[in-house]
């Protein structure tokens, strides 16, 4: 009696643990299929390798989690020794590599984060306004995050970029960008320029504050490095450095 009872707790322990690693591996390839789907632009702006490298990690570790639960249901259900034995060892084993690779990657966090940076930086220097693809994507994060640049202050990322040699060239002078001080020289691109704000859903409107502020002004940024808050252009950052 006591055998029974004993054996259908550990059954119903063992179905519990497979419904949650079940619904671990399913959670785990939803989040890997929304990443391409939904954030492909992202892979732009981060470096295509690294970001699609991680999305199909997910998505393949999620496949073998819910194997791995698969296999503990037919274990359970053919309630053999042998392969629920085996189903436990896989089951710990998963969890320790789990354990290992977040330990790593909390070890390597500043050494990953300021790879990332710097690839950011180089597709924002070297490819904005080269090619579409990767300019709308800066565009897109920069609008919707309402940030500008990389770093904290980042507009000067800008500055001799292939978007500034290109934007600001002068049509009179071959190979000579425009002078700071003239009127349609440009610091930063439209999508590091403040939108107002709508007074009853506080979204963005489709209307920048000022254009003009939002390039030049005498006071403070984009054209100088540091001043008082210009509220018509982007401050806050996609790169946080937490050191």
């Amino acid at each position: 009696m006591l055998k029974n009872i004993s054996g259908r707790i550990f059954s119903l322990i063992l179905f519990f643990l497979n419904g949650l690693s079940m619904l671990f591996g399913i959670s785990i390839i939803s989040l890997g299929v929304v990443c391409i789907i939904d954030h492909g632009n992202m892979s732009e702006v981060v470096g295509s390798s690294l970001y699609t490298s991680g999305v199909y990690i997910l998505i393949f570790l999620g496949l073998i989690i819910m194997t791995i639960a698969l296999c503990g249901y037919i274990a359970a259900d053919k309630e053999n020794i042998c392969l629920i034995v085996s189903y436990i060892f896989i089951l710990c084993l998963v969890a320790l590599l789990l354990l290992i690779a977040g330990i790593m990657v909390l070890s390597f966090r500043d050494s990953l984060g300021e790879s990332a940076r710097r690839v950011m930086i180089d597709t924002l220097r070297n490819n904005y306004g080269r090619h579409g693809i990767i300019t709308d994507a800066w565009n897109l994060v920069q609008s919707r995050l309402h940030c500008c640049g990389v770093d904290n202050n980042g507009w000067g990322v800008y500055n001799g970029s292939w978007w500034d040699m290109i934007t600001n060239l002068d049509l009179y002078e071959t190979n000579t960008k425009l002078p700071e001080s003239s009127l349609f020289y440009l610091f930063v691109p439209h999508s590091c320029c403040a939108k107002k704000l709508d007074g009853l859903t506080g979204w963005p409107t489709d209307v920048y504050r000022d254009t003009k502020r939002c390039q030049t002004w005498q006071y403070g940024p984009p054209n100088k490095a540091y001043g008082p808050h210009n509220d018509a252009i982007y401050y806050a950052v996609i790169y946080l450095d937490d050191k």
